[in-house]
């Protein structure tokens, strides 16, 4: 998913809807007439075949590939299916796919804009998540003997130089683009440092902890705001630890199936003639996830799901039983993380974190943003995550 925006006249951001008005936009293009056009967004997956590119009515949301360099590479992508920035396409390797793709976006993005302000768009910024390959010792998790994954900036630049209009174009990492768009709250907590002369005011600095969660990236990193000289101020990168280990639902899908088969094996919800202990699930459980999720709504924390765990062996576990489930998960998966980077930040306790700001796109912000709140603050602690309803928006604006 992607965002378009601009600053305004008055030096604000402001976000760009496409042609169904929509501020958020799939990241997704389909190809057709013979290659020459491209669809983005939801308008991939509802493409009539009879569709040209030369329709003036639909679809929407079309981007003519002729205003790319080398457009011609495009016509080996297929035309029956959409793609995204991680799919597989013959002949093409992953950082190959991803450029393309990421070229048809910006491409996108430069047409939204230039047909909401009716101004040619001279630079670009676009944020995206960094991803570690290799950690560094402890205590220098982002500096000695840390590797990154670099395609993500490989695939930009790359991209970058398909756009034929001489636009600049700069990336910044998600956490910096965060950070920048709480900058107002940031000044609202201003406090004078009593340790510095009168004159200029110097304000004390402000500790944050930042959870960013996506579908298949995770950062949790310690950042410090300072104000001081003239109102310049600065963000300074403290710590940080990226488990990175694979999308967020598959890890939790593996986890609610060891939860499931536990108590069906201690005989908690089981049904079935087959009682017998089991030590896998088969066949595997699906990821209940989204409709566990829709259910949530209906306010009956009792109501059951029926999972197979073998032919005639059976266990019902509840929307409650659910919750709970997720809400270990996260605890298990955060518990450790929090004080390693905390350690790494050289930070003694969690009482030196003045403000803890949860991004999570994945649908685990509800709880991700307790168990940090408790983990951090502690559960009787007046003091709360910094609210974002919105967290994409939050990365479109701080960009």
């Amino acid at each position: 998913m992607f965002s378009v925006g601009f600053i305004n006249s008055n030096g604000k951001p402001e976000l760009i809807p496409n042609e169904d008005g929509q501020f958020y936009h799939m990241a997704y293009v389909r190809f057709f007439g013979d290659s020459e056009c491209a669809l983005v967004g939801l308008s991939a997956a509802n493409i009539n075949d009879n569709t040209t590119c030369h329709d003036d009515h639909e679809p929407k949301n079309r981007v003519d590939l002729s205003k790319l360099q080398n457009a011609d590479m495009y016509k080996v992508y297929p035309e029956d299916y959409y793609i995204g920035l991680h799919d597989e396409v013959p002949e093409k390797t992953a950082t190959e796919v991803e450029a393309d793709i990421l070229a048809v976006l910006m491409q996108r993005a430069v047409d939204l804009a230039e047909a909401h302000t009716g101004r040619q768009v001279s630079a670009i910024g676009i944020t995206y998540p960094k991803k570690i390959l290799k950690y560094g010792p402890r205590g220098q998790l982002f500096l000695k003997g840390t590797r990154f994954d670099i395609r993500r900036e490989e695939a930009i630049r790359t991209a970058v130089a398909r756009l034929q209009n001489s636009v600049r174009v700069d990336s910044y990492t998600e956490i910096l683009a965060l950070m920048a768009s709480h900058l107002p709250f940031f000044e609202s907590r201003l406090e004078p440092n009593p340790d510095v002369p009168e004159g200029d005011p110097v304000f004390l600095s402000q500790m944050v902890l930042i959870y960013n969660l996506r579908d298949s990236s995770e950062d949790l990193v310690v950042m410090r705001y300072t104000k001081g000289y003239r109102g310049a101020y600065h963000l300074d990168f403290m710590a940080g630890y990226l488990p990175n280990d694979g999308i967020i639902h598959d890890k939790f899908s593996q986890y609610l199936s060891n939860f499931i088969l536990d108590r069906f094996n201690r005989g908690v919800g089981a049904s079935g003639k087959d009682r017998s202990h089991k030590d896998t699930v088969k066949p595997k459980i699906p990821p209940y996830f989204d409709i566990m999720a829709d259910e949530m709504d209906l306010g009956d924390e009792n109501r059951g799901f029926t999972f197979v765990i073998a032919e005639d062996s059976y266990v019902s576990v509840t929307l409650k039983d659910y919750m709970e489930c997720r809400m270990q998960f996260m605890k298990e998966r955060l518990s450790e993380s929090v004080p390693r980077v905390l350690e790494d930040a050289a930070l003694v306790d969690n009482s030196k974190i003045d403000h803890l700001i949860v991004v999570d796109a994945s649908g685990f912000q509800a709880v991700s943003t307790v168990v940090l709140e408790n983990i951090v603050f502690g559960r009787r602690s007046h003091k709360k995550a910094v609210p974002e309803a919105d967290p994409q928006k939050a990365i479109a604006l701080g960009t």
